[in-house]
């Protein structure tokens, strides 16, 4: 995907830089209690007034679902990235989550996760 708002005919919706990624994303199939995943991305972003930064990620996640209602993950990875410094820096990344689906109505899930940047998380609550 790209994204380029810098010819925008409202200056509210111009943007001072252009966006690129690409991501690959392969998951085991199947209704079993065992799951994997891989996932490789690669960022570029562009700023106008600034230098053009790069993110590159390569995670591995195992999956456990003991019963219908849940779902534990692990992930672990590598990222290398320049957004400290203008040469690239290779972190080690880690997560975890879990999913509880009590109905086929009803989802909650959260992920946490160690990057580059500091821990992130993600909370999800839905109901159809």
């Amino acid at each position: 995907s790209a994204t380029d708002t810098s010819r925008t005919e409202t200056p509210a919706q111009a943007s001072d830089s252009t966006n690129a990624s690409a991501a690959l994303e392969l998951q085991s199939t199947g209704g079993g209690r065992l799951g994997w995943s891989l996932s490789a991305v690669r960022s570029v972003v562009d700023f106008k007034a600034g230098r053009k930064t790069e993110d590159d990620r390569l995670t591995a996640g195992l999956s456990y679902r003991p019963d219908v209602d849940w779902q534990f993950r692990l992930r672990g990875g590598v990222e290398a990235n320049d957004f400290r410094q203008a040469t690239k820096e290779r972190y080690d990344s880690w997560g975890a989550g879990l999913e509880w689906t009590p109905s086929p109505r009803t989802r909650v899930a959260f992920d946490g996760d160690r990057r580059s940047f500091g821990h992130s998380h993600t909370i999800e609550l839905q109901h159809r």
